[in-house]
């Protein structure tokens, strides 16, 4: 796994031991101290934490049975306690009533106490009625912009062509905080707002409860997706939960929660964030204490200065 520390440059404590400088000069001992000096700062500077911001990568949500994981085994959740989830325009060609699923959908979340709470809001715009199909959504796409958004879209990303929808999380791979997080509905497949079955069958058993010309229910497939907004994995076991890895046409079931999914939930957001280890730095007003590596280098400088001035007054 990277390491978020840069490796050590190989600087030695005693480059000095085998130089060919002459010890006969006058004032030598006070030159080799400024040599041993730059050399105990060249150290430090490999020791020095980077300040540099971690980048960013997507991360498409499958496969994890229950918290996802960094690379460092992180959790990967939140660390804001209030969010806010935009309905792009291209959400109302699914259906003009899509926005209020999507508000069913987040309330159904938003009674597990530890949660973030989520505002739901509609942005303006046209919604390209008049296009042949919804714009497809490329791989080269997924760059985080801020803005949490839920939009409808023909995924044409390698391995996710046929999924119902996906989430794509960015998070910090040293806390595990999320920063951003991205749904998108897939196009190429058939949704409606089903009427509510009363029974709960369980997805993909091969059997399917009511009539829905083989429609997916918007509804229960958003509950889905924001499990995986809020930091959950897909549930492998519980074919009635919410968060299992499959869903059949027609089905209704998933837009209410399972005690699977609660004790999920709320196992991942009792866990606190670690900090981030940002060297020495704070602010005061305007001024702001330089970071370590920064004072390092200064030293450095002042060294290398202070050699090239006794050089030229020997010469």
């Amino acid at each position: 796994m990277p390491s978020l520390y840069p490796k050590p440059a190989g600087f030695s404590l005693q480059p000095l031991a085998h130089t060919s400088f002459p010890r006969s000069r006058a004032g030598s001992p006070r030159r080799a101290w400024l040599f041993a000096a730059g050399g105990v700062v060249l150290a430090a500077l490999a020791l020095v934490p980077s300040q540099e911001k971690p980048a960013l990568h997507p991360h498409i949500v499958s496969g994890s049975a229950q918290v996802r994981y960094t690379e460092d085994g992180i959790p990967e959740r939140w660390g804001s306690t209030q969010l806010t989830l935009q309905i792009d325009p291209t959400l109302k060609r699914l259906d003009p009533n899509a926005a209020d699923a999507v508000a069913r959908s987040v309330e159904a979340w938003q009674g597990l106490e530890n949660l973030p709470r989520v505002d739901v809001m509609s942005l303006a715009g046209s919604s390209d009625e008049d296009d042949d199909a919804p714009a497809k959504l490329e791989e080269s796409e997924l760059v985080p912009d801020g803005k949490n958004t839920i939009s409808y879209r023909r995924l044409n990303i390698p391995g996710h062509r046929k999924d119902l929808a996906i989430t794509v999380t960015y998070a910090n791979p040293r806390t595990g905080e999320i920063v951003e997080a991205d749904m998108y509905v897939n196009a190429r497949r058939d949704f409606g707002l089903l009427a509510r079955d009363i029974e709960a069958t369980p997805s993909c058993s091969g059997s399917v409860s009511g009539r829905c010309d083989q429609r997916f229910d918007l509804q229960s497939v958003v509950t889905h997706e924001l499990g995986h907004l809020f930091g959950l994995g897909e549930d492998l076991e519980d074919p009635l939960s919410t968060m299992y890895l499959c869903t059949s046409p027609c089905e209704t079931h998933k837009r209410v929660l399972s005690e699977p999914d609660h004790l999920s939930a709320t196992e991942l957001y009792l866990a606190e964030i670690p900090a981030e280890e940002q060297g020495v730095s704070c602010s005061m007003g305007r001024h702001a204490v330089p970071p370590l590596r920064a004072v390092a280098w200064l030293l450095l400088g002042a060294s290398g200065l202070l050699l090239h001035r006794r050089s030229r007054l020997r010469a």
